[in-house]
C-alpha cells in the first residue's frame, strides 16, 4: 500500500511538471511572437538610414554588385538596361510628399543613367494615410498595360501639388482620366480597365510583399539588394552610379 502511494505520488508530479513546461512553452511561443511584431513595427532613426545610404556604394562595390532578384515581379513597370550591373525596386505610394519630393531626383537619374542601371516600381498604396493613392496606383498599372507606365508616373507626380486641392471622387476622376488623355491613352480601353480595377491584386500583392520586405515607409529602395529607406538626393544618386561605372570598367 505504501510503495502504491509513493508510486502514485511520483505519476502525479510527473504530470504536473510536463502540465507546466507545456503551458510555459506556449506562453514564450506568444510572448516571442508579439516581440517579433513589436521589433518589425518600430521605425528605423534618421541617422541609421543615413548610415545605411552612405553605406550603399560601399557595399555593392565590395561585393562586386551582388544582383539581389528577391525584391523584384514579373508585373512590374521597368525601365534602363537589364543587362546592367546596378538593380534599383523602387517600393512607392503616388500620394506620399516624401516620393514627391524624391521625383525629380529619381528621373534626371533614370534618364541620365538608364544604359547603368535597371529600375522596377512597385506599388505600397499606404490607404490609411492617402485616400487616393490607389485610384492612382491603379490608373498606373493600366497606363502600363498600353506601355505607358513612366508617361502615366511622369503624369501623377508633375500634378501632385494641384491634385491636392480636389477632394471629390467624381473629380479624382476626371483629373485621371485627363492624365490618360495627356499622355496618349486608348481611353475606351483604359476606361474599362480603370473601371474593373483589372490590376487590383497585382497591387496587393506589392504591398504585402513590401510589408514582408521590411518596407515601413515610403519611398523605400533595394539598391543591388541594399534595403535604403527614404528620400536619396540626385548627388547621391549620382556618386553611386559614377562609383559602378568606375568599377566595371
Amino acid at each position: 500500500m505504501n510503495i502504491n502511494w509513493k508510486k502514485n505520488l511520483i505519476i502525479f508530479i510527473g504530470a504536473v511538471i510536463i502540465v507546466y513546461l507545456a503551458i510555459f512553452g506556449v506562453l514564450l511561443g506568444i510572448n516571442k511572437g508579439d516581440l517579433k511584431k513589436d521589433v518589425n513595427i518600430i521605425p528605423k532613426s534618421n541617422t541609421e538610414n543615413v548610415i545605411k545610404k552612405e553605406n550603399v556604394v560601399k557595399q555593392d562595390v565590395v561585393s562586386g554588385f551582388d544582383l539581389n532578384k528577391t525584391y523584384s515581379s514579373p508585373f512590374s513597370p521597368k525601365f534602363g538596361n537589364p543587362k546592367s550591373k546596378v538593380s534599383v525596386v523602387m517600393f512607392i505610394d503616388f500620394d506620399c510628399v516624401y516620393c514627391n519630393s524624391e521625383y525629380e531626383s529619381l528621373k534626371k537619374i533614370m534618364t541620365e543613367y538608364k544604359d547603368y542601371g535597371y529600375f522596377e516600381f512597385r506599388n505600397m498604396p499606404i490607404d490609411t494615410l492617402h485616400p487616393n493613392t490607389r485610384l492612382l496606383s491603379n490608373a498606373s498599372m493600366c497606363a502600363n498595360a498600353q506601355n505607358k507606365f513612366w508617361e502615366m508616373f511622369d503624369e501623377i507626380f508633375s500634378n501632385f501639388d494641384s491634385r491636392k486641392e480636389i477632394s471629390d471622387d467624381t473629380e479624382l476622376m476626371k483629373t485621371i482620366y485627363n492624365y490618360g488623355k495627356d499622355i496618349g491613352l486608348n481611353m475606351d480601353d483604359f476606361s474599362k480597365c480603370y473601371d474593373e480595377k483589372r490590376f487590383d491584386k497585382i497591387i496587393d500583392k506589392d504591398f504585402i510583399d513590401g510589408v514582408s520586405y521590411g518596407v515601413d515607409s515610403t519611398p523605400t529602395f533595394f539598391i543591388n539588394g541594399n534595403k535604403v529607406p527614404g528620400a536619396i538626393t540626385y548627388e547621391n544618386w549620382e556618386s553611386f552610379f559614377q562609383l559602378s561605372i568606375e568599377k566595371n570598367r
